[in-house]
């Protein structure tokens, strides 16, 4: 169990690397597009995918830890 918990950490990890470095290039791009109808610059949609890269870090930091805890007890 420990190893394929292990393994998904892992997997996750990566995605959410994923999403922070493409979400970000993805959001610099935005920076010189704006929406038709509001005329807000497309970067504050843009902006959610790194975003939720960060946060998905902050939750495996969390579950982590949650698990180290868990097992030193």
């Amino acid at each position: 169990k420990t190893s394929l918990a292990i393994f998904g950490y892992t997997m996750t990890g990566v995605m959410a690397l994923v999403f922070i470095w493409y979400g970000y290039q993805f959001s610099v791009l935005g920076l010189s597009r704006f929406s038709y109808s509001t005329g807000l610059p497309m970067v504050y949609l843009y902006a959610a995918m790194p975003i939720t890269g960060i946060l998905i870090v902050l939750f495996l930091i969390e579950k982590i830890a949650g698990h180290w805890v868990e097992h030193d007890v």
